[in-house]
């Protein structure tokens, strides 16, 4: 039988272990996804809160249909590809991750990282694509498909002195009314567009490049180019869905809770995070914490213009 090896994570006070029979799995976890960053020693004391084991071997009876259940203490999802289950009546929890397929990035991608978030949706943390920077304490939220300008934007707000939180990915939490945002990484990732764009990002031409999702990008270490500081956390007080335009000012449009509400619904769950497993008390963490950030967050549409001394002026009136 195959060795496992074992790696402990803590995720913003969860401490999880990941057993695997097949390390490049987990070398590919920490490469792929920036917050996975795995403890340079196992914890000296205390159980984790979470152990998942993932297992890689052909199915003894496969499932013909697509099978799950869930409830507070359990959930089971079944197909021909991949078993999951999860025993989640008392710490720590156990997951069960079966897959079928020998091929590692299918397993991390459609089995392990959905499995993941999902069990940290039950710990009351939401995985969101967005980038976050903070200005005085006030969290900005940039979020949007690929290519919206995310990540050039927070650039360019951190050049002129905001604090970076993140980009790609960052967790949220509510703690009693607000909403925190989370973030344990200072590299941001960038498409050979933002150089193009503006010119002060001339720069980044001369990055290293990593493939994220495919897509090859330039990754910049915030700590060694911006003003502002990196931080971990911080309250959510603006939330901005931006898009390119073509027009030198960058254009504010103010949009209602429900219109926010909608645009989040789009973005957040492709993630993964309903697609795989159907676990409604996991969904509903995600619903209700989405819903409040839309009635608490000050929210815009933003088309971002060519003028980068107008845009950076522009985000400082959205806080």
């Amino acid at each position: 039988m195959t060795a496992r090896k074992s790696v402990f994570y803590n995720l913003f006070g969860q401490l999880l272990e990941l057993r695997c029979q097949r390390p490049s799995i987990l070398d590919a976890l920490t490469e792929r996804e920036s917050c996975w960053k795995p403890l340079l020693s196992s914890p000296c004391s205390g159980d984790p809160d979470v152990v998942v084991n993932v297992l890689i071997h052909p199915p003894p009876c496969p499932l013909t249909q697509v099978q799950h259940f869930s409830n507070e203490h359990f959930f089971f999802h079944g197909s021909s590809s991949r078993l999951l289950t999860g025993y989640l009546y008392a710490r720590p929890w156990q997951i069960h991750v079966q897959s079928y397929v020998e091929d590692d990035e299918t397993t991390l991608d459609n089995m392990i990282l959905p499995t993941l978030n999902n069990i940290l949706l039950r710990l009351g943390l939401v995985n969101v694509h967005c980038a976050a920077v903070a200005r005085e304490g006030r969290g900005l939220l940039l979020m949007g498909p690929s290519q919206s300008g995310k990540s050039t934007t927070s650039l360019l707000l951190a050049r002129a002195g905001y604090d970076f939180l993140g980009d790609n990915d960052i967790y949220l939490r509510q703690v009693n009314d607000e909403i925190v945002a989370l973030s344990n990484t200072k590299e941001l990732f960038l498409l050979d567009n933002t150089a193009e764009r503006f010119a002060e990002l001339s720069f980044t031409r001369d990055l290293p490049i990593r493939d994220r999702g495919g897509t090859a990008k330039r990754v910049l270490t915030m700590d060694k180019t911006s003003p502002g500081q990196c931080i971990q956390e911080s309250v959510t007080r603006a939330l901005v869905f931006p898009q390119v335009g073509e027009t030198p000012n960058t254009e504010v449009e103010a949009i209602e809770p429900f219109d926010c509400l909608q645009q989040l619904m789009q973005l957040v769950p492709a993630r993964g995070l309903p697609a795989l497993i159907k676990d409604e008390r996991a969904l509903n963490v995600l619903f209700e914490l989405l819903s409040n950030l839309s009635l608490t967050t000050k929210t815009y549409r933003v088309r971002l213009g060519r003028d980068p001394k107008q845009l950076v002026e522009t985000f400082g009136t959205l806080l």
